[in-house]
């Protein structure tokens, strides 16, 4: 009766493993987003925490935990005005000096053609294949630039729930704490 029993245990134990297992692997994508999420939550709780702790010595720890995280973004937000006009102006001035460096660089491949055909050297087949790569690559660099910034823009309902997860890990670490250490 026993050996039935425990025969009957393995094969739920197998089953539930392997249940978990290919859950885990059907729902990778929604596992690894959670993943980010946590982490990111992690690392502005991390960032917030010293100014937190100075604070929950004058206010309560609600309070304090949403004013070190107010600061922590207030200081991010500021961070990125001060950085972004400047490298805005950076890819502004290298979209429009990227046709010059274009003709400058055909310019001096026509000399090394010249110079090339002067010694007797057909150049003008590579030169043209040449050229169309890397214009081509410059275009799809800016394209790819583009790109970047549509997903940075579209994902940024998931940053935005990052700092809320840190004010909750915040203002309830000494709970998790205790938690985690009945574990």
């Amino acid at each position: 009766m026993e050996r039935t029993k425990l025969a009957a245990q393995r094969w739920r134990l197998i089953l539930f493993a392997g249940a978990g297992i290919i859950s885990a692997v059907l729902l990778w994508d929604v596992l690894r987003a959670i993943g980010m999420q946590v982490l990111a939550a992690s690392i502005l709780m991390l960032l917030a925490l010293p100014l937190c702790r100075h604070l929950e010595k004058r206010l309560p720890g609600g309070v304090a935990a949403a004013l070190s995280l107010a600061m922590l973004l207030v200081g991010a937000v500021l961070a990125l005005m001060l950085l972004i006009p400047p490298v805005a102006g950076q890819v502004r001035a290298l979209t429009e000096a990227l046709p010059l460096l274009m003709q400058n660089l055909q310019g001096y491949l026509a000399q090394f053609t010249g110079w090339l055909e002067g010694r007797g050297v057909d150049f003008s087949a590579i030169r043209d294949g040449v050229f169309g790569r890397i214009t081509e690559a410059a275009g799809g660099l800016v394209t790819r630039a583009m790109g970047m910034a549509t997903s940075l823009l579209g994902n940024l309902s998931k940053v935005l729930l990052s700092p809320l997860m840190a004010f909750y890990l915040l203002r309830d670490r000494r709970k998790i704490a205790s938690g985690l250490t009945l574990i």
